[in-house]
């Protein structure tokens, strides 16, 4: 009788509104990121300044493929450095910027659902990721910029398996986003408090 009742709970009003919500919140933002997109998009006249454009993607220009921190410097960590070779693969400004774009995008979106689904599970109003991530100067300015959103999407990963009591899978993730930006190592002691309390 459960299992037969499953399927009714999935197409309730109330998972309908919430997925329906997060595709409301994702369109919004994808149509943000696109701005953002085309705000620093290479050779384009008085395109913004990135460090992905106008700072890394000059040292690997004259070469394909080469390795971060064995054939030029980089002053970010290995997740970050992984990302970056493989995007500098193709060997082409444009398929660089549109594959950096994609994986920033998709991390975007990852770090917009997990904190939507945190927010969903703890009761507490959705609209404020709309206020205070998606409808902000610094997410059009900074969405096509460097790492950021690999580190973010790591980092509240991390914080949601913290919630969830996952300590392990919390820990990795900490470690994966402090690999990808040094910044998200600030919510380490926080995290290792939650568990603590």
């Amino acid at each position: 009788m459960k299992a037969a009742e499953r399927p009714s709970d999935d197409w309730s009003p109330a998972a309908l509104s919430q997925s329906q919500g997060f595709r409301h919140l994702a369109l919004t933002a994808a149509t943000f990121f696109l701005v953002s997109f085309w705000l620093h998009f290479p050779g384009m006249y008085a395109n913004v300044y990135s460090d992905l454009m106008d700072t890394l993607w000059q040292r690997i220009i004259h070469a394909t493929g080469i390795i971060p921190y064995v054939s030029y410097k980089l002053e970010y960590p290995g997740v970050s450095a992984a990302v970056l070779y493989a995007s500098s693969l193709w060997g082409d400004m444009y398929a660089f910027y549109l594959s950096m774009s994609l994986i920033l995008f998709a991390c975007m979106l990852g770090t917009l659902f997990i904190v939507h689904r945190s927010l969903r599970e703890r009761g507490q109003p959705v609209q404020a990721i709309a206020y205070f991530i998606v409808f902000t100067p610094s997410f059009i300015y900074f969405s096509i910029y460097s790492f950021d959103w690999i580190g973010a999407v790591l980092m509240v990963a991390s914080i949601y398996l913290a919630y969830k009591r996952r300590a392990f899978r919390s820990g990795v993730f900490i470690g994966l986003a402090a690999a990808a930006r040094i910044i998200p190592i600030v919510c380490l002691p926080f995290i290792l408090l939650e568990f603590k309390s």
